[in-house]
């Protein structure tokens, strides 16, 4: 009896493990959503989200996508995005945020690079902006996030809550 309790508990144990490893995956315009609502006052921006057709407001047009991803080499990590939510200020002092989803880790390491490379890019164009205080890429598991933001260890904490 005392075998068969040890068994059940076990395969119940691997059960949960096995349902606690997918995470938790949010669509990325729902992590923005949320996390907005608690970062509080954003600034006038555009939101831009996967799968918003190009005749709407909303759409991220090739050439804003390449402007803002296209890597020194040539290369642009974007097209390994299955969905995203990217906020953009109308003033670089008021910032950006992007919650890219990847298909797997291997392509949200990739997407992470291209990220770093943008925030380098930013680095560069504008030393010393307080804004680029703080200013990083997470990943967590297939979700990357790009914080450009007045108070990026205010966001990295509300991404570590949400993600």
């Amino acid at each position: 009896m005392l075998r068969k309790a040890s068994i059940i508990c076990l395969l119940l144990a691997l059960l949960l493990s096995f349902s606690s490893c997918g995470g938790r995956e949010i669509a990325p315009d729902k992590l923005l959503t949320d996390f907005c609502a608690l970062y509080g006052s954003m600034p006038a921006g555009q939101v831009y989200t996967s799968g918003t057709p190009e005749w709407e407001e909303g759409h991220l047009s090739p050439a804003l996508r390449d402007s803002l991803f296209l890597e020194d080499n040539g290369e642009n990590a974007f097209s390994l995005c299955r969905e995203y939510a990217i906020f953009l200020s109308s003033s670089f002092a008021g910032g950006e945020i992007a919650f890219l989803s990847c298909a797997g880790r291997a392509d949200a390491v990739r997407v992470a690079e291209m990220c770093q490379a943008r925030l380098l890019r930013v680095r560069q164009a504008v030393p010393g902006a307080p804004i680029l205080q703080q200013a990083c890429v997470l990943r967590y598991d297939k979700t990357v996030v790009l914080l450009l933001l007045p108070d990026n260890e205010r966001a990295r904490a509300i991404c570590d809550r949400l993600l």
